[in-house]
């Protein structure tokens, strides 16, 4: 069976979530969950400045964990996760990309980077929606979202 498919129009408002681009992902030699990452460091450094230059909204996340009991099952089946200790060097992120003031580092506990953070409230309280808007379009870069890299 075919589906049918439309051409989406092209998003008004973008935002860019770095996702995961913490010491304790991007930094192997501080970090078992670490891995050689120099060049995705570079093009989400890249994208970042883009970003900056036109003024659009950034945000980043990054995994910490300051109670036994956030996401202890996914700690539990991955236990090198339990690195990632809330006021630790290794839930920062990497200084190449180093947050402004009004970049917003969203902390998580799951994969996802929208599920039980700011991001997952429609708006986030922020005059946006993510989901099948068009005239909203949402990238990321890193991992673990969960959503597409690009959703109109």
């Amino acid at each position: 069976m075919a589906l049918s498919s439309n051409v989406l129009k092209r998003g008004q408002r973008y935002a860019l979530i770095l996702v995961d681009l913490s010491v304790g992902f991007t930094d192997p030699t501080q970090s078992p969950m670490a891995s050689e990452s120099d060049d995705v460091v570079e093009a989400n450094r890249v994208l970042l400045e883009r970003f900056r230059e036109r003024g659009w909204p950034v945000f980043f996340t990054t995994v910490a964990y300051s109670e036994p009991s956030q996401a202890s099952v996914f700690r539990e089946k991955l236990p090198a996760l339990n690195v990632l200790e809330a006021g630790s060097g290794l839930v920062e992120i990497d200084p190449r990309l180093q947050p402004r003031s009004d970049e917003p580092v969203l902390v998580k506990h799951w994969a996802s980077g929208f599920f039980g953070t700011d991001l997952e409230a429609p708006g986030g309280g922020r005059g946006w929606h993510r989901g099948n808007r068009p005239d909203h379009q949402w990238l990321r870069a890193g991992h673990g979202t969960g959503q597409p890299s690009a959703q109109l």
